[in-house]
């Protein structure tokens, strides 16, 4: 059956994700969790939808402690249930409320919609239907009849048919006397609507009624249809018979009942996430500087104290353990040094690592890089962090022996000593880990200076050469 003309509805469902838990999958949600699903409804039929019911049937497993719009939900039968608002068409409406599913795993959830618009309307009208004879024995006739239809009807089909019927057998000798009515379906096919037969004389009225039942109704759509009759008689002499219909009853059913369905998926999981790595900064003797610093901000000497720190958190407060990793010019990653953030919670944490550079660490501009990696359960995520420089402390020199601008004696042993503070470390350097120095002489002139004296190892910031 063609149902132009008339409303339909279409669905789809989406769950709202959450700002702490992002994900691209708008049917799916977090186990044990409240979701927020909006149910769009939308008029794809030819007329606006006016009267209908929506229901939506969600997993077993799932409670819905909210429901929005007026809507209600009956926990037995797992059932949210609407009346929908007048649609135009191609317009939407939004039906929502809240999930928390328990189980995890893909199901389906059902949604419908639901108008039932049929009735019923009955008729009655007087006919003259009929046969008789009295000298022949038998008659028929078929006889096309108009039954009356409801005003502007869908969907019609009559219901049922009630007639009141004459009939009459007489004959000397009368041995059989029948009668009977039929009513034509849509495809002309004969209905028997009254039979009956005596064998003595008999007349008398009898209310016939033929109630259709809803395989035939689909073949009785017309308004005319035509009604027989029949009637005959057996005897010896004198034959008389007559059958005639003398008033119709009838009752047509239209509109109909639309229930349009529509199965719609829903996912529901744990989520997997990396741990959330942001902002990584480098702190040169307690200064904090950043992708935006300048390179000159970006550089420290190498006794200064090199911190790294990076903010991490976990959506769920767990365990993350955070790696931070330099190194200098093209050569690989090594490691600075590792921290687990404990139950690291939905807010950001900052993890700092130190280390001490040394003289052989020195480097051109920019020559230093670092980053930092994070694992969880869920896997490893990874921060890139920027370019820094470690370059030469800066020192003060001061000279202390022997006094300025004295003579010496060339056959006793002078020493001639200098005394070096380096300001990055804030402390005099001691040892060739932290600084060796020459002292130059000059020959001959006073610009004339010895190419390679003995290289001196700092003692307590003391460079002294013995000459």
């Amino acid at each position: 059956m063609n149902y132009t003309g008339e409303a339909h509805l279409e669905f789809r469902l989406e769950a709202e994700q959450q700002s702490e838990f992002p994900l691209p999958e708008v049917r799916t949600v977090q186990l044990s969790k409240q979701y927020n699903y909006t149910l769009t409804v939308t008029n794809i039929g030819d007329t606006n939808a006016t009267g209908w019911n929506v229901t939506l049937k969600v997993p077993s497993t799932c409670s819905i402690p909210y429901i929005y719009q007026s809507g209600e939900f009956d926990a037995s039968s797992n059932l949210v249930t609407w009346d929908l608002e007048d649609t135009e068409v191609r317009a939407s409406k939004y039906l929502n409320f809240t999930a928390n599913c328990a189980n995890s795993g893909s199901f389906t959830a059902i949604a419908k919609g639901i108008i039932d618009n049929r009735t019923n309307t009955s008729f009655s009208s007087a006919a003259a239907i009929g046969c008789s004879f009295t000298s022949s024995n038998s008659c028929s006739s078929s006889t096309a009849f108009a039954f009356t239809k409801p005003t502007n009807p869908k969907y019609e089909k009559l219901k049922s048919v009630g007639m009141n019927i004459y009939y009459n057998f007489s004959a000397a000798g009368l041995t059989l006397g029948e009668g009977s009515v039929t009513m034509d379906d849509d495809n002309v096919n004969a209905k028997k609507v009254w039979q009956n037969y005596s064998h003595l004389p008999y007349s008398g009225t009898i209310a016939a009624n033929y109630t259709l039942d809803a395989n035939e109704q689909d073949s009785f759509a017309n308004s005319t249809r035509n009604i027989g009759v029949i009637a005959y008689t057996d005897g010896t002499s004198v034959p008389r018979g007559n059958v005639s219909i003398r008033n119709i009853d009838y009752t047509w059913d239209y509109g109909k009942l639309f229930e349009e369905s529509q199965n719609l998926y829903m996912n529901v999981k744990n989520y997997s996430y990396t741990a959330l790595l942001q902002n990584p900064r480098v702190i040169i003797n307690n200064i904090e500087r950043n992708s935006t610093s300048t390179a000159a901000e970006r550089t420290g000497g190498w006794g200064e104290t090199f911190n790294f720190t990076v903010q991490v958190r976990d959506r769920f407060s767990r365990n993350v353990t955070v790696y931070a990793w330099h190194k200098k010019g093209e050569t690989e990653y090594s490691l600075i040094n590792s921290s687990v953030c404990g139950d690291c919670d939905t807010g950001y944490n900052n993890i700092t690592f130190t280390f001490d550079y040394d003289g052989s660490n020195i480097s051109s501009a920019g020559g230093w890089t670092f980053k930092f990696n994070a694992t969880n359960e869920n896997g490893g995520s990874e921060l890139d962090g920027f370019t820094y420089t470690v370059e030469k402390d800066d020192i003060d020199t001061d000279y202390i022996a022997p006094a300025h601008n004295v003579s010496i004696n060339r056959n006793t042993t002078t020493v001639f000593s200098v005394r070096s503070y380096d300001k990055d470390i804030g402390a005099y350097p001691n040892g060739s880990s932290e600084a060796v120095g020459k002292v130059y002489f000059s020959v001959i002139t006073i610009t004339n200076f010895e190419t390679a004296p003995t290289q001196i190892v700092a003692d307590q910031g003391y460079f002294n050469r013995s000459v």
